[in-house]
């Protein structure tokens, strides 16, 4: 076994891999055959910094797969217990694109109406993950998406995309004048003319 590690490395050394998986793959074929040249586990995970179940685990992979099972594995992503299930999402997203301007309570309906069981929260969660939690949001993203906007949600865009005016406020200590009294007389002369 000892010459099959040194084999290995001498053959993995000529061939051309990343550096970084490379220099993994090296540290792993030195504990090992720090391993067999100590003859004692113990002293070489501590040699190596490892545990000893860490080199357990390198030794199988080696055992098994040879030079391969040394490589570092991609890991899968996770699935997440309570994520929204993808045959759920495509609805959500079609219902979206077709009334864009609907509220995800709305929305949650439209989709209960055609068998598809949705919560409104759900609808909602999935808004947020895709940054659609906005009407204008919604419809930019419905433009980028088919590439324009039926007239009537392009000029809705527009509004939303406008400056809107602030109302000028009068300062503290200031009354609000009613235009109807502007032109009447002070009550002080009204009554005093009866």
């Amino acid at each position: 076994m000892l010459n099959q590690e040194i084999q290995f490395q001498e053959a993995f050394a000529k061939t051309p891999v990343d550096s970084a998986q490379s220099s993994v793959v090296t540290r792993r074929l030195d504990v090992l055959a720090l391993a067999r040249e100590l003859r004692n586990v113990s002293e070489a995970c501590k040699r190596a910094g490892i545990s000893r179940s860490r080199f357990y685990e390198i030794k199988s992979a080696f055992d098994k797969h040879g030079l391969q099972g040394l490589t570092p594995q991609p890991r899968r992503k996770p699935r997440m217990p309570n994520q929204t299930p993808l045959e759920l999402v495509e609805p959500i997203l079609n219902m979206t694109a077709r009334y864009p301007t609907y509220s995800y309570i709305r929305v949650s309906a439209k989709l209960r109406a055609s068998g598809c069981e949705v919560l409104p929260s759900t609808v909602r969660a999935v808004w947020k993950q895709r940054g659609l939690s906005s009407c204008p949001e919604r419809l930019r993203w419905l433009e980028k998406k088919d590439g324009g906007l039926p007239t009537r949600y392009a000029r809705m865009l527009r509004q939303f995309s406008e400056p809107k005016a602030v109302a000028l406020r009068k300062p503290a200590g200031q009354e609000a004048v009613c235009p109807s009294s502007a032109f009447a007389e002070p009550l002080s002369l009204q009554t005093s003319a009866i």
